[in-house]
């Protein structure tokens, strides 16, 4: 049986293609604001890292991320004077609309991101950018994913006046197009790492972000642990998780940046763990999936998690589960 999950996977450089956003860009450069400050949930949160990532990196613009939920009961007060981006893949996520409340209380400029143009967000934003047909019918968000965090990088890279990176993101369909001719290696690896007890994530750089979504996506659709550490980090208590041996499956995600040797390291010293190398580098380590990016390295997400958005897909199928519907999930929260 195919669900709907790999359908809307497959739709990705369509979609991506396809936005258009360049006007509502324009009225948000009009603006004066002091910092940008970047809010949503679940996947919409990780998204909303990766337009802070893009400022942080490549701009002297203040710009930090929050969950919804810690930004309105913790941060609000930052708001002041700021660019507050919220996204949403429903446009109706109560934590969401209850920080775009809070923050236009403390007179910020809110952009709300959304896949749906009818929404209470888009009622309540300044300024709104809705993608179109990017909105799946399954639970995970696949797609809407890859959607809003292309938006929010666009967002990034115009306030930062990075020409060079405008022209490299729009060939991130085209990356994504090319790699999902590698369906079935993705699917041959779930086989494998379909009987895995948890899962163990480390992720360098974007890499780190990538982790956190690919984690997201395996813990939804497989009802498995999944954790996530900076690469590094897991020589500092956690690597007595390998105690477990071979009971858990390892992913290291790990975009050419500084550090990328460490890594190499690191990953020598767990290689008879058998863990999955996620990078844009060419390795001899033979468990590699090569993500075919040039650009920056800030700009490798999407396609890095593309992999983990199909893995999960069918490790679900393998065990028997419905990806489309995970237990106890719901489309969108609508209450806290």
């Amino acid at each position: 049986m195919r669900y709907n999950m790999i359908k809307s996977i497959r739709e990705t450089p369509g979609i991506l293609k396809n936005l258009k956003i360049g006007e509502e860009v324009e009225r948000i450069l009009e603006n004066d604001f002091n910092r940008v400050i970047f809010i949503g949930c679940g996947s919409s949160y990780f998204s909303s890292l990766a337009g802070a990532y893009v400022l942080n990196k490549v701009s002297d613009i203040q710009s930090s991320a929050f969950p919804a939920s810690e930004f309105m009961f913790h941060f609000a007060k930052m708001a002041k004077n700021s660019l507050v981006i919220a996204s949403s893949r429903s446009g109706n996520t109560a934590e969401v609309v209850e920080a775009i409340k809070v923050a236009k209380q403390e007179k910020a400029t809110v952009v709300g991101v959304t896949c749906n143009g009818n929404s209470a967000i888009t009622e309540l934003a300044d300024i709104v950018i809705a993608a179109e047909n990017a909105e799946e019918p399954n639970i995970p968000a696949t797609k809407s994913f890859s959607a809003i965090t292309y938006i929010l990088q666009k967002i990034a890279i115009k306030l930062a006046h990075a020409e060079e990176m405008e022209r490299e993101i729009e060939k991130i369909p085209d990356v994504i197009k090319n790699m999902l001719k590698n369906e079935e290696r993705y699917r041959e690896l779930a086989k494998r790492l379909a009987e895995k007890d948890a899962f163990i994530h480390l992720g360098s750089g974007s890499g780190y972000i990538a982790a956190l979504e690919g984690a997201l996506k395996i813990r939804e659709t497989t009802y498995t642990l999944n954790e996530v550490f900076p690469a590094l980090e897991f020589r500092h208590g956690p690597m007595a998780l390998t105690n477990h041996g071979n009971k858990f499956g390892y992913f290291i995600i790990a975009p050419k940046a500084i550090g990328f040797d460490a890594i190499l390291r690191l990953l020598e010293e767990i290689k008879h763990l058998n863990p999955i190398l996620i990078t844009n580098l060419s390795c001899e380590y033979s468990n590699t999936i090569q993500i075919p990016w040039q650009g920056d390295e800030s700009l490798i997400l999407i396609p890095a998690v593309l992999p983990f958005q199909i893995i999960a897909y069918y490790i679900s199928v393998y065990r028997g589960y419905n990806p489309d519907y995970p237990k106890k999930l719901v489309k969108f929260v609508d209450r806290f």
